[in-house]
């Protein structure tokens, strides 16, 4: 299947911004497209919705068949209703199938509630992705240094997706991937206060909802994950990488010690 992204912005914006954040999407699309070597698509609702469109339904089918979504962070984003219910449509459905979501933000217009550290649903959200910061770039006459950037921003894409398609492989059963160990030829138990620092942590899934679980990283039930640091105190007592690499001290409710 060919992959497609999907642009979720304030159209409003869009328009005060005499279609800035189409350009850049128009931009974006075209930079995907080189660096995957296919005719890959990033959807708009102004340039794919046609008249007659049952909008909603198309907006729904849309962010099923995105591979990815790219969110266009504003102070009008995070308040928008649309918005938010795409960010957290997205995410649902990749956890539903079993994967991850895959988000690339980029940090349009500053908003003090994200800079803030302030809890919201889809704030938490975004904030475990690392975002592309166009706050400054967006000012910048010199074409080549967006360019560089937007060419950041599409190879990090190709990343993901060449990861996402490793993952359905190991999903599948591929003979490459080894079967995560179970309890009949290793012991696992719970983390307890005083034990010696653990090498290997298997993870279990958090029970809270979808947004607390992007927050502590992106992990896969039942891999066991090797322990980089140990420190021993409080809820998160030792550090691990997740899927994509990034360093998280993780809750021990979500993990179980391996033996």
């Amino acid at each position: 299947m060919r992959p497609s992204g999907f642009w979720s912005y304030a159209r409003d914006d869009d328009k005060d911004l005499n279609k800035a954040l189409s350009n850049l999407r128009i931009r974006v699309e075209r930079r995907i497209r080189v660096v995957l070597g296919e005719n890959a698509t990033v959807f708009q609702d102004v340039f794919d919705i046609r008249t007659g469109d049952d909008w909603q339904q198309m907006l729904r089918k849309e962010l099923n068949a995105a591979s990815f979504l790219i969110p266009v962070i504003t102070p009008r984003f995070l308040r928008s209703r649309f918005c938010r219910d795409e960010v957290l449509t997205f995410c649902r459905i990749a956890v539903e199938r079993g994967g991850q979501p895959s988000l690339f933000p980029i940090y349009f217009i500053h908003d003090r509630e994200f800079d803030s550290g302030a809890s919201d649903e889809v704030v938490d959200t975004l904030r475990v992705y690392q975002y592309f910061d166009f706050r400054e770039l967006q000012f910048e006459t010199e074409e080549r240094v967006v360019d560089r950037e937007i060419h950041k921003l599409a190879e990090a894409i190709e990343r993901r997706l060449h990861l996402t398609i490793n993952e359905g492989r190991a999903m599948r059963g591929s003979d490459e991937v080894t079967p995560a160990p179970t309890t009949a030829n290793r012991s696992e138990r719970t983390w307890m206060a005083g034990d010696k620092a653990p090498l290997r942590v298997r993870f279990v899934g958090f029970p809270a909802s979808v947004a607390s679980y992007l927050t502590y990283g992106v992990y896969r039930e039942g891999k066991i994950y090797e322990v980089t640091r140990f420190d021993g105190n409080g809820p998160s007592p030792f550090q691990v990488q997740d899927d994509r690499g990034e360093p998280f001290w993780v809750t021990k409710k979500a993990f179980r010690v391996v033996e």
